[in-house]
């Protein structure tokens, strides 16, 4: 059985896309999350917090493995949202990375593709 990073590894040979590290940078508006900017690499955001309940801004900073720029953003949101809502989403393994070049969605951990 192979780990994330085998999956992550398998995808990236199958896609014939590298992964690289992007911190994707945002804040909270309005009960969603807005990207600020997308740095590549890994960046700490100094004094982050959590979003106050009433919509005022609080920032953010996630950092994922993608082939791109936009990529990243797209993560990052799915990432940050599902943290807030109690989504539990899987954006390493390859079939769920699959899934989102296809639909636009990733996977819930433990969901299985019909075929």
């Amino acid at each position: 059985m192979g780990t994330a990073h085998d999956e992550d590894v398998d995808a990236e040979i199958a896609n014939n896309q590298p992964l690289t590290t992007y911190t994707v940078i945002g804040v909270w508006a309005n009960d969603a999350a807005v990207v600020a900017g997308v740095v590549v690499g890994t960046v700490k955001l100094v004094d982050s917090f959590e979003p106050e309940n009433d919509g005022d801004f609080g920032r953010w900073a996630v950092v994922v493995e993608a082939t791109s720029p936009d990529e990243a953003e797209t993560m990052a949101i799915t990432s940050i949202e599902a943290q807030e809502y109690g989504v539990n989403l899987d954006m390493e393994s390859s079939a769920s990375r699959q899934h989102y070049i296809d639909t636009g969605r990733y996977l819930r951990k433990g969901e299985a593709i019909q075929a």
